[in-house]
């Protein structure tokens, strides 16, 4: 639209959940103090929340989407405009943002409500080390002070590109706090023995390690956006880094000592992320010696696994010694179900032959206008790598005619 193309869209943005942040010396990242206000609408472009009552400095967090006319699609909106009693705190423009800033989007969104509940909320502040030109340096950041014993009207003006407008008011009571903080849920809970004590404190402005079993954990300077307290531990030979709850702006590296085990098993070793479902996801692995590294950008599970199956090649067509002249694409399928498809190599007599891969469908495919081969006799070979050093071969001779 920006280009001159008018787009039909009388639709106003519409936001899906609002959340406050209490800004206090506790020392947990902002989102895990994060709170849910509910809204109310009262038309389709104006909503009401629920009347907030706190005291000192809080900040917002908005999850909205925009949709144009004839389509259901979900897009993001242009413009947020939040002021706290008619005098503007923030202003947050989406007309461009550079390549080199993009790092920064995780730092921007609630990354903790987002891998916990999968909405994705935006920050109507501007948290430490996030230099994203988006957001306005205005006094505060886009965080608002509430003094007991005050009122405030905080309001979010929500605009998409064609200046559709919604309106969000946020009624707040100044009053000594009296929500519970986290910390203070973990002092006074079944588990008295300080929760908190056992968290690993990983340092912004430091490198630090870890280790423990066979395990050892690196993490360079500002590996996070801000110092974060980590559970970290080691069980039936498994690494647990927490949860993917914070976003890591550097890799950092695990290492596994593995002078335990014998030859044939480091050959065919990796390290690997379990998912959700506990499938293991492979990492790239290096290898010196007895010794595993890996250097990876997500928190969670991880372990050692050993891959001793090569991979697995098929092609439907054409059969052994068949003529397959009007054809114009030849497609193999390769598959790698536990550490995946490092490489593959092709050649048709012994003539290297370029195939495109397609990792979502696990295909491999080669195109005859490439003309690399004239003889009537194709001597197919395919040789597949996977991330444990296991390797598959697939040959097959088939005919086309000359200068097909």
């Amino acid at each position: 639209m920006s280009y001159g193309i008018q787009i039909d869209d009388a639709h106003a943005p519409q936001p899906t959940a609002l959340r406050w942040y209490p800004v206090s010396n506790s020392g947990l990242n902002l989102e895990e103090e994060g709170q849910n206000l509910a809204l109310t609408p009262i038309n389709d472009h104006e909503f009401l929340a629920e009347t907030l009552e706190t005291s000192g400095w809080i900040g917002f967090g908005l999850g909205v989407y925009d949709k144009q006319d004839g389509s259901a699609n979900k897009n993001g909106v242009y413009q947020m405009r939040c002021s706290l009693n008619g005098s503007m705190v923030q202003d947050i423009v989406f007309d461009r943002i550079s390549f080199d800033e993009t790092k920064y989007m995780n730092r921007h969104m609630d990354y903790l409500h987002y891998q916990e509940r999968k909405q994705r909320v935006q920050k109507l502040f501007r948290s430490s080390n996030n230099p994203l030109g988006i957001l306005k340096s205005l006094e505060g950041d886009g965080f608002v002070e509430i003094n007991p014993g005050a009122a405030y009207t905080y309001t979010i003006e929500l605009y998409d590109f064609n200046r559709n407008r919604t309106l969000i008011t946020v009624p707040i009571v100044g009053v000594e706090k009296s929500h519970k903080t986290k910390e203070q849920s973990w002092e006074n809970g079944p588990d008295a023995k300080n929760q908190r004590a056992e968290l690993i404190e990983i340092p912004h402005s430091a490198a630090t390690s870890w280790s423990e079993g066979n395990y050892s954990v690196f993490f360079p300077k500002e590996c996070f956006y801000e110092s974060t307290a980590l559970s970290l531990s080691v069980a039936s030979e498994q690494l647990l880094l927490d949860q993917d709850r914070y976003p890591l702006f550097k890799p950092i590296k695990i290492t596994y000592r593995g002078d335990h085990l014998g030859e044939d098993d480091l050959a065919h070793a990796y390290i690997a992320r379990l998912d959700q479902y506990g499938k293991p996801i492979h990492q790239n692995t290096s290898r010196s010696g007895s010794v595993l590294q890996a250097s990876v950008s997500t928190l969670g599970k991880y372990g050692v696994f050993f891959d001793r199956t090569p991979p697995s090649i098929s092609m439907k067509a054409p059969d052994e010694g068949q003529w397959y002249s009007t054809a114009k694409k030849l497609k193999i399928t390769i598959k790698d179900s536990e550490s995946g498809i490092a490489d593959y190599r092709a050649t048709i007599n012994d003539k290297f032959i370029l195939m495109e891969y397609d990792y979502k469908t696990n295909s491999l495919t080669y195109d005859f206008s490439d003309a690399v081969i004239s003889e009537a006799a194709h001597n197919l070979k395919v040789v597949v790598l996977d991330n444990a050093g296991n390797s598959a071969t697939f040959e097959r001779l088939f005919y086309r005619k000359a200068n097909d």
